[in-house]
């Protein structure tokens, strides 16, 4: 079971998380998000950036939405640049990117049962050799680095 966390006037999406543990250190830094639980392949499709859901606020109804990106082809790889990387920096500015994410998370919730798993991610991406990576990728940052054996692969909607 998976869940996503939304803006409690808007009911935009704030964060995923993929299991009760991973909720619990999410809720720490959204408390009063309104809370909706969603499947497996929901929560892969937010991971991927295939799909996005949304929270009316007055009903609890939750809608998805593809931003125009077609979910068989975005699952079977493409080389859309929505949905990946053409060019190595921007593969590294991501990546620096969640390490600093991760830095500021492990800070700000030293004591979550989410710090060892964050610290072995930070790890792996550090020692990450971007340039195994041939460009353009063919799927976003978790895609890419699924691709390249680093698991789990957080993405910021993951990082409380």
């Amino acid at each position: 079971m998976a869940y996503a966390l939304f803006e409690q006037q808007t009911g935009f999406l704030q964060k995923i998380a993929s299991d009760d543990t991973h909720l619990a250190y999410i809720r720490h830094s959204h408390p009063l998000s309104i809370q909706k639980t969603i499947t497996e392949a929901e929560f892969n499709k937010v991971r991927f950036g295939i799909s996005y859901p949304q929270v009316d606020v007055a009903s609890g109804n939750v809608s998805w939405s593809n931003d125009g990106i077609d979910e068989e082809e975005a699952n079977e790889g493409t080389d859309n640049e929505s949905l990946g990387y053409g060019e190595k920096a921007q593969l590294d500015s991501d990546i620096a990117g969640l390490i600093v994410a991760i830095d500021q998370s492990v800070a700000d919730w030293p004591n979550s049962g989410m710090v060892p798993a964050l610290n072995t991610f930070k790890s792996a991406l550090q020692g990450f050799d971007t340039s195994s990576v041939s460009m353009p990728t063919t799927g976003v940052l978790a895609k890419t680095l699924d691709a390249k054996g680093i698991s789990p692969a957080y993405i910021a909607l993951q990082i409380a």
